[in-house]
């Protein structure tokens, strides 16, 4: 008996010999057309199918013929939460997307396989072009990208979530589909350049617009260095975007692009010194920006990383060149914006952060501010509370906790104490 369930076991881990092949004994009965659609799905791209059963695998699909094409969908920066609650794998977003390319794919009254691709981040479409539309290749093309994009734009729409499109060519027997699903596969290094939410053709390989010259990229370099030390950041953003502009024109390799992005964050660690504690976290900014530079899946995210990490040496610029108490209210100023929100926060938490005994940093900010911390404290929390009942339909009670007060009764309290109205008369004043 240990012995068969370890058999049994070893079986359910192995997808290929999984869905190794189809169960006659069960093809008479009404089945379950999800598992059908995913049999078919591993099957079909392990060359696992057989023509002998074919006829009662359409069935069992409800498809009148073979798909022809092949779409294999990723869904953009996927984090399979599920891989770890494997119980929970079926409520995984996947499965809510996989639901809206059916919308569309019906809509469209394409006959069609939809099959998830547990573990990963793609899914496969196969689809009945031929039945549906009996055209010449190129015609057969812009229909298939018509379909990609009303897949992408129904998703976005639907789920707020990118998914990017590979599609194969025509697929004539069983034993191209295998060939297909790697070429899909292989062709999603191609949309590194064109960003999330895009599409390619298997058989389209971009090429570069020009040769990609080390000097050149140098030159970018060395232009994004001297934004950073002038300290104007319109300067670092449009030095940012044409380097990778650069990029986009002469490196189709993902793989390459980050090699070249890597070396310039090698060069920008070099040039700052790690000497204070704020220093060290710029230094593991650096590092988490390489590991994240490596993972990216397309240029616009390189961009997004790139500007975090200028952002944050510009910010440590700026606070090299303050005083001592200036380097101190540019760090009190930094955690109040970032903590007012939470109704514990208050001088002993703050006094934490910036390494102080909370009864002496009281004494501190006094004499920075000239006003005790909880007086500091309610004045800004008040402002930005006057700022969300003139910008946002909120309630007393939305707004009282979105500026860090338990209470709605003491926030209308201390709202009245710092400005003579109650929050409604305030409102209705600024509505006259």
């Amino acid at each position: 008996m240990e012995a068969i369930q370890k058999k049994t076991d070893a079986a359910t881990t192995d997808i290929p010999h999984l869905f190794r092949r189809y169960n006659i004994d069960r093809i008479n009965g009404e089945g379950n057309y999800e598992l059908y659609c995913q049999e078919f799905g591993y099957s079909v791209i392990y060359g696992n199918l057989q023509y002998g059963n074919l006829d009662q695998i359409l069935k069992l699909l409800r498809l009148e013929s073979l798909p022809d094409y092949m779409l294999l969908v990723r869904v953009d920066e996927y984090i399979d939460i599920f891989q770890h609650f494997p119980d929970f794998n079926n409520y995984s977003i996947k499965g809510t997307i996989m639901h809206h390319l059916e919308e569309t794919l019906n809509a469209m009254e394409i006959r069609h396989v939809l099959a998830n691709y547990k573990g990963t981040d793609t899914l496969g479409v196969f689809l009945c072009m031929k039945q549906r539309w009996d055209i010449s290749e190129e015609n057969m093309n812009q229909k298939l990208g018509e379909l990609a994009e009303k897949m992408i734009e129904n998703v976005r729409r639907k789920t707020n979530t990118m998914i990017s499109i590979t599609i194969s060519g025509f697929c004539n027997s069983l034993m191209r589909f295998p060939y297909c699903y790697e070429e899909c596969k292989n062709a999603f290094p191609y949309l590194f350049t064109k960003g999330s939410g895009s599409y390619t053709f298997c058989h389209t390989q971009p090429k570069p617009e020009q040769h990609f010259e080390k000097q050149k990229f140098q030159e970018y370099t060395a232009g994004l260095l001297a934004s950073v030390e002038n300290g104007s950041w319109t300067e670092v953003e449009n030095e940012i975007e044409a380097m990778t502009a650069y990029l986009a024109r002469t490196c189709q390799d993902p793989h390459q692009v980050k090699l070249h992005v890597s070396g310039l964050i090698h060069r920008l660690r070099e040039s700052y010194e790690i000497h204070d504690e704020e220093s060290y976290q710029l230094d593991s900014l650096f590092y988490e920006s390489f590991e994240k530079v490596l993972r990216c899946s397309f240029l616009e995210d390189i961009r997004r990383i790139l500007g975090k990490l200028l952002e944050e040496i510009r910010r440590q610029q700026e606070k090299m060149k303050m005083s001592a108490d200036e380097r101190l209210r540019f760090q009190i100023e930094r955690f109040i914006s970032q903590y007012y929100a939470q109704p514990e926060f208050g001088i002993g938490m703050l006094a934490e952060l910036n390494h102080y005994n909370p009864e002496h940093f009281g004494q501190v900010f006094r004499r920075l501010y000239q006003v005790s911390f909880s007086q500091y404290l309610a004045g800004y929390r008040i402002e930005k509370a006057k700022s969300l009942l003139k910008n946002e339909n909120l309630s007393l009670n939305e707004i009282a906790e979105r500026v860090g007060f338990s209470s709605t009764s003491y926030f209308c309290t201390v709202f009245k104490n710092r400005t003579g109205l109650s929050p409604k008369q305030f409102l209705l004043e600024k509505k006259e």
